[in-house]
């Protein structure tokens, strides 16, 4: 951040290790508190890397179940699987999230559109209002694979069957060797190794920071 950019996404350079194809384009999904995606063109070097935050994910399904089902969330996506979307509610959904989709910046406190969806929802089923959150979410997402030839799902999200169906996708990182709650563990592994062999760990197409010769990464003192 002190090169004026934001920061994050902090994944992608890992990415491209783990799931680079020679082949094909790939695009890895990431479920999780916000949805991020990286993007990978065949075969591409690391200043052809494309990643992004998209739109929030859990943390907009998580916020109504907390307030409508007194859960943390939704095991399994079992409610929004009951429930039927409701086409007014999916397209004001949609169009809050694509706003986010559109604001290219790194998403954070306060944008987890909860006390939105729970106002427009008041009226609404609570399997009916997850149905119409997951339909939205799932939209967003699928319109910003970039057509990637190959779409592959990580992180919590992926437990939600009803999100997971609602992306046009071809597997899950597991199907790559690499599961989906454990890609973020291995891609901070991975940028650590990075860091300690002194190379950069942040592509600034990505993350905004400038151009440096200087090794952006951290330092962890020996004990």
């Amino acid at each position: 951040m002190q090169l004026g950019g934001q920061g994050a996404p902090i994944t992608p350079l890992a990415d491209w290790i783990l799931f680079n194809s020679k082949q094909k384009s790939t695009a890895i999904i990431n479920l999780g508190g916000f949805c991020n995606i990286t993007f990978l063109p065949a075969n591409c070097s690391t200043n052809q890397v494309q990643g992004f935050d998209v739109c929030c994910c859990n943390l907009l399904l998580n916020k109504i179940a907390r307030a409508r089902l007194g859960c943390e969330y939704d095991p399994n996506g079992e409610c929004a699987i009951k429930g039927t979307a409701s086409p007014k509610l999916v397209a004001e959904l949609t169009n809050k999230l694509a706003e986010q989709k559109n604001a290219s910046r790194s998403l954070g406190s306060g944008d987890d559109l909860g006390t939105f969806a729970l106002s427009i929802g008041d009226s609404t089923t609570t399997n009916d209002l997850l149905a119409s959150a997951v339909a939205a979410i799932g939209a967003c997402i699928s319109a910003s694979t970039q057509n990637a030839e190959r779409v592959y799902l990580a992180g919590g999200g992926v437990h939600n069957r009803a999100l997971a169906s609602a992306i046009t996708h071809t597997g899950t990182t597991e199907e790559l060797g690499v599961p989906i709650q454990a890609r973020e563990g291995m891609a901070m592994a991975i940028l650590g190794a990075l860091s300690q062999d002194g190379v950069s760990i942040t592509l600034p197409q990505i993350t905004g920071r400038e151009e440096t010769d200087s090794l952006v990464g951290w330092v962890q003192a020996r004990p």
